[in-house]
């Protein structure tokens, strides 16, 4: 990882670690939109993608569904699906092991959420993605998705390889177990599954 990049993500803990040692007169609940909003904007800045391209999933409190949590578009509604559905996420959420696709608009998908209306300059369907599991004392609490949308394959963007994928786990890794307290803070001290 280049210097600048390894600095960047040293802030993004150290920030992280504010919010998770109760940021002055922040609501649990604030404090954690708030680590999902600088999450996303690393990772975003990190591949170059737009933040409406960064996607996480959260599983429900019965571990048998995914939820959205970021972007805000998506996690303002209602939508949560089976894992027992095939999708991207819900298979990295039960391999508990990353992925990477770059023909994703040839493969059977859940292709319904890429025609909600979320901010940001890029949109249509996915064209790129990869997805790397969150994990929280042992066990997969959700989904981080990164994604190349656009008009065509070669407008969406360069392809993601195996590198893209081994840095966006090394930033999982490193944010997984402040999203993971600062989401059992939110929910009062329940999972962050829940």
């Amino acid at each position: 990882m280049a210097s600048a990049a390894k600095e960047s993500l040293y802030e993004l803990q150290e920030c992280l670690e504010s919010l998770l040692n109760a940021a002055e007169g922040k609501s649990p609940q604030t404090r954690w939109r708030e680590a999902l909003n600088h999450v996303a904007a690393h990772i975003s800045s990190a591949f170059k993608v737009t933040e409406s391209e960064v996607a996480v999933l959260l599983k429900t409190r019965d571990g048998q569904e995914l939820k959205f949590a970021y972007p805000p578009g998506l996690a303002a509604g209602a939508n949560i699906f089976p894992l027992k559905v095939w999708s991207f996420a819900g298979n990295v959420a039960k391999t508990a092991t990353g992925a990477l696709d770059n023909a994703f608009t040839e493969k059977r998908h859940l292709h319904f959420y890429e025609h909600i209306k979320v901010d940001g300059p890029k949109s249509g369907p996915i064209h790129k993605i990869m997805a790397a599991p969150f994990k929280f004392e042992g066990e997969v609490f959700g989904v981080v998705e990164v994604s190349r949308k656009g008009p065509s394959a070669a407008e969406a963007g360069p392809d993601f390889n195996s590198s893209d994928l081994a840095l966006l786990y090394d930033i999982v890794d490193r944010v997984a177990p402040y999203l993971g307290s600062l989401k059992s803070i939110a929910t009062g001290g329940k999972s962050p599954a829940s």
